[in-house]
């Protein structure tokens, strides 16, 4: 299951549809807080984190460390348009428009 996060809903949408048709499972959400309380209640079941970076209230750096507190392992993938100069490593980080194949690679891979 891939936790994805974007308070862009039009983007959301177009990701939703796009993983879902690669073949994965998406729990999607517009609001990062509500993301990470669906991820506190049950975070077994996410593969990947896979969030926009410039979100009002908790930007995706932020949703990554929250969640990297509970799973330090969980993959995490961040995009935005504007990506901070500074991201750790063990964060994967893509410009908007990310390139579907690239992201289903990135995905798949353990």
């Amino acid at each position: 299951m891939i936790l994805l996060v974007d308070d862009d809903k039009g983007i959301l949408e177009t990701y939703i549809q796009l993983l879902t048709h690669a073949g994965f499972q998406v729990s999607a959400h517009i609001c990062p807080q509500q993301a990470f309380k669906q991820f506190q209640a049950n975070p077994e079941i996410y593969q990947t984190v896979l969030t926009d970076y410039n979100m009002p209230i908790m930007d995706g750096l932020e949703l990554i460390a929250s969640i990297h507190t509970i799973r330090p392992s969980l993959k995490a993938i961040l995009y935005s348009g504007m990506l901070p100069t500074r991201i750790p490593d063990h964060i994967i980080a893509f410009s908007k428009p990310m390139g579907i194949q690239q992201l289903v690679e990135v995905l798949k891979a353990n």
